[in-house]
């Protein structure tokens, strides 16, 4: 069975402007696509920036915690060390104190038999 060349033509013709139109909504398609994927990698580029730049902050921010976990270390030290001072102080404290305690309390003693002699001679020299 033969075509004739107007069917064959229309057919051609038919068939260019199918291909045509799919082509271009083809065409279409893969452009949106590639603007969709440019838009995304921007979003991205931006996010891997962001990420970045707090990459950056947290690792300052780690910095000066861990100096001012230092700080508060060494002051620690320094106040432990006074303190253990300040103990061995209080314990030559104490004993000064019972050391001034003691002789307080022989001073007194002394005192007290010094005065009974006082009175014991004072009464012998009325008796005189």
């Amino acid at each position: 069975m033969e075509v004739s060349d107007e069917l064959n033509q229309a057919l051609r013709a038919e068939f260019t402007r199918v291909t045509q139109s799919i082509k271009e909504r083809l065409e279409l398609q893969i452009a949106e696509r590639d603007n969709t994927i440019e838009e995304n990698l921007g979003i991205i580029r931006e996010l891997e920036e962001q990420n970045a730049s707090y990459i950056d902050v947290m690792s300052k921010r780690q910095k000066e915690q861990d100096a001012n976990i230092l700080d508060r270390e060494k002051k620690i030290s320094v106040l432990e060390e006074k303190l253990k001072t300040a103990n061995l102080y209080l314990k030559g404290a104490k004993k000064d104190r019972d050391k001034y305690l003691e002789w307080y309390h022989e001073q007194k003693t002394k005192a007290a038999v010094a005065e009974t002699k006082v009175e014991e001679l004072a009464k012998q020299l009325k008796k005189k």
